[in-house]
C-alpha cells in the first residue's frame, strides 16, 4: 500500500500560525491511528475549516510515484 497526501499551504491560516501544517498533520494522523484500507480518503482542513488537501490509501503505488 501507499499513502499519498498533498496539502495547499497558500492561504492566511498558514500565515497567520507557523504551526498550522503540524496541527492538520496530527489531524490526519489521529484519523488514520486505527488502521487504513484501500481506497481510504481523509480531507485536511485548515483551522478555518478550509479544504486545504487530502491523505489518500492505495493498494498499488502508481507508476510515476515508484521509489
Amino acid at each position: 500500500m501507499e499513502a499519498g497526501l498533498r496539502i495547499k499551504m497558500d492561504n492566511a491560516a498558514f500565515e497567520d500560525d507557523p504551526g498550522e501544517l503540524a496541527r492538520i498533520l496530527r489531524d490526519l494522523a489521529d484519523k488514520v491511528e486505527n488502521g487504513v484500507t484501500d481506497g481510504d480518503q481523509f480531507v485536511a482542513r485548515d483551522i478555518n475549516g478550509n479544504k486545504v488537501g487530502s491523505l489518500e490509501i492505495v493498494a498499488e503505488p502508481r507508476a510515476a510515484h515508484k521509489m
